[in-house]
C-alpha cells in the first residue's frame, strides 16, 4: 500500500522533516517521488525498516554509522560493538569530570596547574646511547625507550644511574604522530655494537632554561607554555630543540602519576 509522507509519518512516529533528512543522507528513501509535484510516497512494508533505524538511533548509532550497516541487519556483534563504544565514551566523560574537579581546586594558579620556576644552567657534554627516528606516536617513543635500555643491558653497556632518559623533538611544528625525535641515555662504558642505537658525544650547551614539571604528561604542555613565555619576556631566544629529561616516571613509580618529574631543557641565548 502506497502512502503519502504525512500518512506514513503518522504510522511510523517520525516527522516528515526527519524522513526528508533520512532521504538526503541516503539512509531511507521513499518508494516513489511524483516528478510533477514532488510528493513522496512510501510502502507500508517500509515501516519495519524504519523501526530498525529508530532502534539503532535510540542506542546512539549515527546516520553515517547506519549507512554503513548492510541492509540495516542488527546482529549481536553490532550491538556489542556499540555497547563498548558507549562505555569508552562514558570513561572519557568521567575523566573530563575528574579533570574539571582538578581545575576547580587549582583555580588560583590557572592557566598553569603548578608554580613553575625557570633556572638557567649549563648542560655538560656527555657520552650517550642515541636513537633518532620517526616515531608513529608517543606510545612508540615509550616502547622504543624500553627496547634501548634492554638492548644496552644485553650488549654490556653501563647506563649512568639513576637512569634519566632524554627525548629531543626536532619537528618544526607540534606533532602527535610521525614525530622526528631522538632518545638518549648517558652511558659510563661501551658494550657491543647495537642495531638499535649508536654511541655519540653530545656537545655542551652554555645556557639552557630548565623547567621542572611535576605530574602527569597530559599537563606537560603547561610547562612548555611557561618556558617559552619566560624566554620571550626575559629577552632570550631559543636556539635548539627542546629536550624532555625524564627524572622519574612510570618505570619507578607506576601508580604515582602525580609524582612524575620531567625537566624541560631549552638551549637559549641572550638577545642583543
Amino acid at each position: 500500500m502506497m502512502l503519502k509522507i504525512g500518512d506514513f509519518s503518522k504510522m511510523a512516529g517520525v516527522t516528515p522533516r526527519m524522513l526528508k533528512y533520512y532521504e538526503e543522507t541516503g539512509l531511507f528513501l521513499p518508494t516513489h517521488i511524483d516528478e510533477s509535484n514532488g510528493y513522496r510516497y512510501y510502502e507500508t512494508s517500509q515501516l519495519i525498516e524504519l523501526a530498525r533505524i529508530k532502534m539503532l538511533q535510540s542506542v546512539g548509532f549515527s546516520t553515517k554509522e547506519m549507512n554503513g550497516i548492510k541492509d540495516l541487519e542488527i546482529s549481536e556483534r553490532l550491538l556489542a560493538g556499540k555497547k563498548q563504544q558507549i562505555l569508552d565514551n562514558m570513561q572519557q566523560d568521567l575523566e573530563k569530570v575528574q579533570l574539571l574537579e582538578f581545575y576547580k581546586k587549582t583555580l588560583s594558579s590557572l592557566p598553569f596547574i603548578q608554580d613553575y620556576t625557570a633556572v638557567i644552567r649549563e648542560l655538560p657534554e656527555a657520552t650517550v646511547a642515541s636513537a633518532r627516528r620517526v616515531m608513529s606516536n608517543v606510545a612508540e617513543v615509550e616502547t622504543y625507550t624500553f627496547f634501548i635500555l634492554r638492548e644496552a643491558a644485553e650488549k654490556g653497556y653501563h647506563v649512568v644511574k639513576p637512569t634519566y632518559g632524554t627525548v629531543t623533538y626536532f619537528d618544526d611544528e607540534y606533532r602527535d604522530e610521525n614525530m622526528d625525535c631522538e632518545i638518549t641515555f648517558p652511558i659510563e662504558s661501551i658494550g657491543k655494537k647495537s642495531s638499535l642505537f649508536i654511541v655519540k658525544q653530545t656537545e655542551s650547551v652554555e645556557q639552557a632554561i630548565c623547567v621542572l614539571h611535576k605530574g602527569g604528561y597530559q599537563f606537560l604542555p603547561d610547562a612548555y607554555i611557561f618556558a617559552y613565555d619566560w624566554i620571550d619576556k626575559n629577552g632570550y631566544q631559543a636556539i635548539a630543540p627542546v629536550r624532555e629529561k625524564y627524572v622519574s616516571g612510570m618505570w619507578d613509580m607506576e601508580d604515582q602519576e602525580a609524582e612524575y618529574l620531567t625537566e624541560l631543557q631549552i638551549p637559549i641565548r641572550k638577545l642583543a
